[in-house]
């Protein structure tokens, strides 16, 4: 049977293939784990439908792949030692296999002054050898668009380099190691010869020459000491794959779609300082280490209710905006992990204790740096923050957790010279700022906003009056 990539979020279309957890000639059994993919919401482990024996894998690691395709082909009835199913497989030509790197072995160089291309190649693949005349043009050599933009920000021509992806008719996709290998090549080739060389590289075009500079000078009474050094410049190439992509594509829609602005300001905090150290001793009898960050949820879901816009997102349709006002209030709290930052969800985070909030931080925290988080823990947020207070720095300006229309920094607290009651005395301070979405919240909105909460946390007698 072909397996194809089921439905695995709503709203997912596809999702990057991390890794395969079985081989071509593997037995499988009924819901052993096939391959792990990874979605814009979460990381998913696919399992088997059926047992038999893993005949194809039809995608590779790091490939994108979408829901109805056919990621590996699996003979029914061999896991378990019954006969193959009576059911005939319809005749039609065999899928043609994932090549291995394909090896060139005759290629007539393309014309500059042609458009069009005309090459007889003989590529082997394993041990199938293959010939065949195709036409290939600059505009349709097989692959993805950021390969394409990489080439031309390298100067590549794609024609010139061999590809050692998928067979798209009777022509290899071209990589995006393909391209760095190409580069790689080239510089090197040139260098060896010792000729002036014009060479490109991912960052834009590098010129390498051979040049001679004629010095006139007395001669020096001493000689310079010469010491020999190894000045190679070494780099090592990582592709961004997972959930660093993810990332990465997700903050680029953020800063492209809503124009970012944003807002500091500090608080003496003492007082919220005493409460913390006073509640944090009776949370320890429940085995929950309480932080500042609770607080933070509270007075933000107080504030969210006053300045509602801020509790919103923005859609846009047909040239018409509208503004989607949320009435519950999904707090997410971002989370640093080996992969990234990751952002699990407090749910109704207005009907929820302090102590409530603090024990399901602290298990959803684990939870995602363990990478066990559920694709419904991770979604939903109406309003984010992030914590930078125990890794210092004064404050950042947070990129908004898109499509909310702002995001809350915390950072660390530290003592400082405050007035109070006329005196210059020591004092504790926390530094809050906050992004928000020009589109939705002005200014003014962002500065009284931003006053509601730290209100309630300069006085967090104030919490106490607001609690559910």
């Amino acid at each position: 049977m072909n397996f194809e990539l089921p439905e695995i979020g709503e709203g997912v279309q596809e999702g990057e293939l991390i890794a395969w957890k079985v081989k071509a000639g593997d037995v499988v059994k009924i819901d052993q784990t096939l391959v792990e993919v990874m979605t814009d919401k979460a990381t998913v482990e696919i399992p088997s439908p059926v047992a038999g024996t893993v005949k194809e894998l039809k995608a590779k690691e790091g490939e994108q792949i979408k829901v109805g395709q056919t990621i590996l082909v699996i003979e029914e009835g061999a896991a378990s030692g019954k006969a193959a199913t009576k059911t005939e497989a319809p005749k039609a030509e065999a899928p043609k296999a994932t090549p291995a790197p394909l090896a060139k072995t005759e290629v007539e160089a393309p014309k500059a002054a042609s458009k069009t291309t005309s090459t007889q190649a003989t590529y082997t693949n394993g041990n199938t050898p293959y010939t065949g005349n195709f036409q290939v043009e600059a505009g349709n050599v097989p692959a993805s668009p950021y390969v394409r933009s990489l080439a031309a920000k390298a100067g590549v021509d794609l024609r010139n380099v061999q590809g050692t992806g998928p067979l798209v008719g009777d022509v290899a996709r071209v990589l995006e190691e393909d391209v760095l290998r190409f580069v790689d090549t080239q510089g090197r080739a040139a260098t060896t010869s010792g000729a002036p060389v014009s060479y490109a590289s991912a960052g834009g075009l590098q010129k390498i020459e051979s040049t001679q500079v004629a010095t006139q000078s007395k001669t020096p009474s001493k000689q310079l000491p010469v010491h020999n050094f190894n000045f190679e410049e070494a780099v090592e190439r990582k592709p961004v794959r997972g959930l660093r992509r993810v990332i990465a594509q997700a903050m680029v829609r953020s800063k492209y779609t809503a124009p970012h602005f944003s807002y500091v300001d500090e608080f003496e905090c003492s007082n919220l300082m005493a409460l913390r150290e006073e509640m944090k001793k009776s949370a320890e009898a429940y085995g929950i280490k309480f932080s500042y960050l609770p607080f933070v949820v509270k007075a933000l879901v107080g504030a969210l209710k006053e300045f509602p816009e801020v509790n919103s997102s923005l859609e846009e349709k047909d040239g018409q905006m509208e503004l989607i006002i949320k009435k519950f209030y999904h707090i997410g709290i971002a989370v640093a992990t080996d992969s990234g930052l990751i952002v699990p969800v407090i749910k109704h985070a207005d009907k929820k204790s302090l102590l409530q909030i603090a024990h399901e931080i602290q298990t959803l925290s684990a939870k995602t740096r363990a990478g066990k988080a559920t694709s419904e823990e991770l979604k939903g947020s109406t309003f984010s923050i992030t914590s930078m207070g125990n890794v210092g720095g004064q404050f950042a300006t947070p990129i908004i957790n898109y499509p909310e229309v702002a995001i809350m920094g915390v950072y660390k607290i530290q003592e400082k010279p405050v007035v109070k009651n006329g005196q210059i005395v020591v004092g504790h301070t926390m530094t809050l700022s906050l992004s928000c979405d020009h589109r939705v919240v002005d200014g003014a909105v962002a500065g009284y906003f931003c006053n509601a909460v730290i209100d309630r946390l300069a006085n967090p007698s104030k919490l106490m009056l607001e609690m559910v």
